[in-house]
């Protein structure tokens, strides 16, 4: 079995914020450099000019990363999509270009999304500091209305069709979030690793669930795979009482307004963790689909979730294996959703109980929509938040010692407004 966990990744902000992305943000200081005058804040508020001593000292690492960078066996790339507002987008690339993978994706970004190249910089210290080593101007991001609607999805479902299923590199990772001063700047990383010649035939699809009461399905399959969005039709509809609706093409391949009562709410009160699982179950209990990738993202200022899962056909032999979700959160409680695997739930009842100090919430609500059958069920108990990044790798190293394995881990911020009791910790605080 697998656990899919949706706990958030703690990303660290030191000398060089967002250039960690691209490599920038070693440990260790170059030793002819002294920037005892210009180290700067763990945290900016405005954005600043580069000093030339800090300017020199990214330099420095990059180097020393490049020379580790040369030892690696497997090549990596990262495509990073960033929409600033309607027809407003940037593209980074980042990783080893192997097996001529920059240069078709130059030209297919060109020809496809009609991207502008842009200078990113490079490893002289007479240039700007690189977060990446090609970028693009992207006007092919589209939003709109108030709801979350927009083709982020879309076109990462385009982009793994190109580089997996015409380049033959490996979809790993998809990740994704919010930043800007109020998160209305949405961001989608995708990482690939080297080529295997089963990409070119297997197929991936995107299911997406948005707690503002719709789900998008994002797939272009073949005439033989096309049964299958069939099927999820079908249970789209079933499940979630939804109605199809037309004329989103822009923004996804299929578009549906589930019913009332369903993907709605904040928090634990949305239900998502549990249709999440259900949702995930159904798609790999389909022949030869397997869960690849579970992406978290919040929009109208945290108001709203949303729940990328990416689903590959590779036949993988553990892939139909059923799904728990463990949500942490920092307003003071932690969700499980899924089925009762293996006497699962008891085991981390104790553990949570033991290791956590968590106590079962007694105001969690119990509105949210029934799971399909008895063994599916969502649990919650208050937490006093601590160290993420620990948490979760003794998280982690409990479900293993049980036999599970992490499939996916991802992190969303958002507003929530129920606390169950967790001292402290106030209405409408934010959520991780």
């Amino acid at each position: 079995s697998s656990i899919s966990a949706q706990v958030p990744q703690i990303r660290s902000f030191g000398a060089l914020p967002h250039a960690g992305m691209g490599g920038c943000c070693s440990s260790g200081a170059a030793d002819d450099v002294v920037i005892s005058a210009s180290v700067p804040p763990p945290v900016y508020e405005e954005a600043e000019a580069v000093t030339d001593s800090l300017h020199l000292l990214a330099h420095e690492r990059l180097w020393k990363l490049q020379e580790l960078d040369q030892a690696t066996k497997i090549p990596f790339i990262l495509v990073e999509l960033t929409g600033e507002g309607d027809g407003d987008g940037e593209i980074e690339i980042c990783g080893k270009d192997e097996y001529g993978i920059y240069e078709a994706l130059d030209a297919w970004l060109r020809e496809t999304w009609d991207c502008e190249a842009l200078d990113p910089g490079d490893l002289t210290e007479d240039t700007k500091i690189p977060f990446c080593k090609a970028q693009y101007r992207w006007p092919g991001f589209h939003v709109s209305g108030e709801e979350g609607l927009n083709n982020m999805g879309l076109k990462t479902m385009e982009l793994i069709d190109f580089v997996s299923g015409k380049m033959s590199w490996t979809l790993a990772i998809v990740n994704g979030g919010n930043v800007g001063r109020h998160g209305e700047v949405r961001e989608q990383q995708i990482v690939f690793k080297a080529p295997h010649p089963m990409n070119l035939v297997a197929p991936h699809m995107m299911i997406e669930l948005r707690t503002a009461g719709f789900i998008e399905v994002s797939a272009d399959l073949d005439e033989t795979d096309r049964a299958v969005l069939e099927h999820i039709e079908k249970f789209i509809i079933e499940r979630f009482q939804a109605e199809k609706l037309d004329g989103f093409e822009e923004f996804c391949s299929c578009y549906y307004q589930a019913g009332e009562g369903f993907l709605t709410g904040v928090g634990e009160e949305s239900g998502l963790g549990l249709l999440t699982t259900e949702v995930c179950d159904m798609v790999v209990a389909l022949p030869g689909w397997s869960l690849v990738a579970c992406n978290s993202g919040s929009y109208a200022g945290g108001k709203h979730r949303e729940q990328q899962m990416v689903f590959r056909r590779d036949y993988n032999p553990l892939g139909d294996e059923e799904y728990l979700s463990v949500n942490l959160c920092s307003s003071g409680s932690v969700q499980v959703d899924g089925k009762d695997q293996k006497a699962i739930f008891r085991k981390l009842d104790h553990y949570l109980k033991g290791r956590l100090g968590c106590q079962v919430a007694d105001g969690f609500p119990r509105e949210v929509p029934k799971a399909t059958d008895e063994e599916r069920s969502s649990r919650c108990y208050t937490w006093k938040a601590e160290d993420f990044l620990s948490t979760i790798g003794s998280l982690t190293v409990f479900f293993e010692l049980q036999g599970w394995e992490l499939q996916v881990c991802s992190r969303q911020t958002i507003s929530c407004e129920h606390t169950y009791g967790m001292a402290g910790y106030g209405d409408e605080s934010p959520e991780r």
